[in-house]
């Protein structure tokens, strides 16, 4: 039987009738047309008006599996709604699309997703998996090419990276060499937490309906705040790295002188998280010496009055 269909097919001007069913093995030794005598391809499925579906592959119950519409449209399990259209339903845990490919932690090479201008493999952004097979470190990164790479190199500047941590999960912009301490991080790709936030407002929750165990605080906090006030030794520093690094050090750019404090040498109730100096904690030490300083001028004056009248009340 098998034979005797190449045999057919090898005829030449053979013509199949409208309706031809084919069991057993099939081979072409050539191109193959439908709806076209004059294929250009291996393959070619020419669309009609007739038809909204140009090829479909569906299952045991005709359900479309895939589709590929006359308008161009390419659709898995539905029909196509944009040039690329795949369902999924995601109260049933079915995925409407997966990637493979990431790497295992620490490796860095699995690159997902490559998006290229003039050409598969020219000026392409990365969008790269991790995997960890504990919580800490599993992360989506998003690398950039820049004109300082060669244009078929893959983007390697670091923009954004999403990593998961033990309490949970950090964004860090612009990452540098080690591991964020906060929930975002903005670096600037050589310092860590040296990046700049260009914001409109910034506020810390302060009602009591978010708050418990208050309690206020008296003369005794104002004058503890009062001596470390007193104790405290700004400093002016530079951040380590530099925003802009040239193989001529002296042009190389670097970043402004700032004033601060020390997180070493802050007091307890200053230091922040992550090596930082609370501004809320400084604040309120502030207002609190503050109170303090109004007590002992106070107390001054009343003894400067009470000099002046001659010890008279």
């Amino acid at each position: 039987m098998r034979r005797s269909l190449l045999l057919l097919l090898a005829l030449p001007g053979l013509a199949l009738g409208q309706q031809t069913t084919i069991v057993d093995d099939a081979w072409i030794d050539g191109r193959a047309g439908v709806g076209t005598d004059a294929p250009s391809a291996r393959l070619e499925i020419q669309a009609s008006s007739a038809s909204t579906t140009v090829f479909q592959i569906s299952g045991v119950d005709e359900t479309p599996f895939l589709q590929v519409g006359n308008q161009g449209g390419v659709s898995l399990s539905t029909t196509a709604a944009a040039n690329l259209d795949v369902w999924g339903v995601a109260d049933s845990s079915d995925a409407g699309v997966q990637l493979n490919g990431g790497s295992l932690y620490p490796a860095t090479t699995g690159h997902q997703i490559l998006l290229g201008y003039a050409g598969a493999s020219s000026h392409r952004h990365v969008w790269r998996t991790r995997h960890s097979t504990t919580t800490d470190n599993s992360s989506m990164d998003f690398l950039l090419w820049t004109p300082a790479q060669d244009p078929s190199v893959i983007g390697a500047m670091g923009a954004l990276s999403v990593v998961t941590i033990s309490t949970g999960a950090y964004v860090h912009v612009r990452p540098s060499s080690g591991t964020a301490i906060a929930e975002l991080e903005v670096s600037d790709g050589f310092t860590m937490g040296a990046g700049t936030v260009h914001r409109a407002i910034e506020a810390t929750h302060s009602s009591i309906d978010l708050k418990k165990d208050v309690q206020y605080l008296g003369e005794t906090e104002e004058r503890a705040a009062f001596e470390e006030t007193l104790a405290l030794k700004p400093v002016s520093f530079r951040y380590k790295g530099t925003r802009k690094k040239s193989w001529l050090w002296f042009l190389s750019k670097k970043g402004p002188m700032r004033r601060g404090l020390l997180y070493e040498e802050a007091p307890a109730d200053l230091r922040g998280p992550g090596g930082s100096v609370s501004v809320d904690g400084r604040v309120a030490s502030a207002e609190l010496a503050m109170k303090e300083l109004i007590r002992r001028l106070e107390a001054v004056s009343a003894e400067a009055r009470s000099l002046e009248s001659g010890g008279r009340p």
